[in-house]
């Protein structure tokens, strides 16, 4: 793979922009990603921290987090009906694992290391997100927010579940290809 001021997965003599081919791959993966959130599927058991994971790991820029986010805004756009200050609990929960994927990852994937990312994802994704939603919803009925965080705890699993299998197959999958291709896995460790 080719590294550097174009970004991991730009070839530098493709003549192309230095991000447009990243930009590209990433939006494509995020219309991907939003779109199978509509296939039936356990709740809380989606795609989108894995590609906040994965954008942060590998795209070009610091703008990584706008990929899980435009993800979900195929979503949400297309079901409506969220209360807006659970749905920026939700957004701002889906744009951390870009954050920790350019922090953790970036030049540093590893199986142990995406594990325990897409570990983290789920517990940031889980506080954040009941958070916005207790404000709304527990606060006017009374509850506190340990309870509520407990009302949440089998969403949790299903969100963990999801970041691992998606998280697993992601990454797993770029390694595939790029060993398939004959080439270096960037920023691949031993863990």
């Amino acid at each position: 793979m080719f590294q550097g001021s174009q970004g991991p997965l730009t070839r530098p003599d493709s003549g192309e922009h230095p991000n447009r081919r990243d930009h590209l791959l990433f939006g494509a993966a995020s219309l991907l990603v939003g779109l199978t959130l509509f296939l039936p599927r356990p709740m809380n058991f989606s795609p989108v921290g894995a590609l906040g994971l994965f954008a942060g790991a590998y795209a070009t820029g610091r703008r990584s987090w706008l990929y899980p986010v435009g993800a979900l805004t195929v979503y949400v756009v297309a079901l409506g009906g969220y209360a807006w200050l659970v749905l920026v609990s939700v957004y701002l929960g889906f744009s951390v694992p870009a954050l920790i994927g350019a922090w953790w990852l970036r030049r540093r994937v590893g199986a142990g290391r995406v594990s325990a990312a897409a570990l983290l994802t789920s517990v940031l994704f889980f506080l954040i997100s009941n958070f916005g939603s207790w404000i709304v919803y527990g606060v006017p009925r009374g509850e506190t927010l340990m309870f509520h965080y407990l009302l949440g705890v089998p969403l949790f699993w299903n969100t963990l579940a999801g970041d691992l299998v998606f998280s697993a197959a992601l990454f797993g999958g770029y390694a595939l290809v790029a060993h398939r291709r004959g080439e270096a896995v960037v920023g691949s460790t031993a863990s």
